[in-house]
């Protein structure tokens, strides 16, 4: 079961490291034996907290809260069930995010109802962070399958079905978004209408102004000059 859920998650990993550019990724798990095969595209670096070292692999015994990395060094951080709960996962995250360049990668691997912090809360603190979630997955649903069957039903029910899944995994790119000036855009400002005076009357306003007055003024005249005709059209 142990081997069969790192081969699942070995090779999740390797297609997520196809699509990414970056050469350096750092491997922080609390196994020694979950590696990933050698290329020569990438450097790998493993960071474990048991004495036995991973074979074949540039291996650092150290803790999550004080990896003895250089900061914006990495490109791709693989975190295969190594969030557990015994520490806050604020700190956890401030900690990768010393670590990882601009534009890099997290990709996390839990198992669901377990002691390990569930992809809801690292979503939301990734969030926090800036972070943007690029994908949240589910492997091992059908725990009976073989493993072509099985890849194929994680395919596609994998990312409908995370939380009944046996785990997940979720992949997370951290941003960076400078200061922008923006453009400034000078237009000569519009002029005011004069609208005269405003005159409270009962709660309302009454707006009274020459506009008013004249056009009072121009319809008098028409009543005027249509009353004069039909009075001279009667005379006659």
């Amino acid at each position: 079961m142990k081997k069969r859920l790192q081969s699942i998650e070995a090779h999740i990993a390797l297609k997520c490291l196809k699509r990414d550019s970056g050469r350096h990724v750092l491997i922080i798990s609390s196994e020694a034996d979950w590696t990933l095969p050698e290329d020569g595209d990438h450097v790998f670096y493993t960071v474990v907290n048991s004495p036995d070292q991973a074979p074949g692999k540039l291996a650092v015994i150290a803790t999550l809260e004080a990896l003895p990395i250089a900061n914006e060094s990495i490109d791709f951080v693989i975190l295969p069930h190594a969030m557990n709960k015994r520490l806050p996962l604020s700190h956890m995250l401030n900690v990768l995010n010393r670590v990882l360049k601009s534009n890099g990668q997290l990709l996390f691997f839990g198992i669901n109802d377990s002691a390990q912090y569930c992809a809801s809360e690292i979503s939301q603190a990734l969030k926090k962070l800036g972070y943007q979630r690029l994908r949240y997955r589910g492997y091992h649903l059908l725990p009976f399958l073989g493993p072509k069957l099985g890849e194929v039903v994680d395919e596609g029910l994998g990312q409908f079905l995370p939380r009944f899944c046996t785990g997940y995994w979720l992949l997370a790119r951290k941003r960076v978004y400078g200061i922008t000036p923006l453009k400034v855009d000078w237009k000569p400002a519009k002029k005011v209408l004069q609208t005269g005076k405003i005159r409270p009357i009962a709660g309302r306003f009454n707006l009274e102004s020459s506009v008013d007055t004249r056009v009072q003024s121009k319809s008098n005249c028409c009543t005027l000059n249509t009353r004069a005709t039909k009075d001279s059209s009667f005379k006659s």
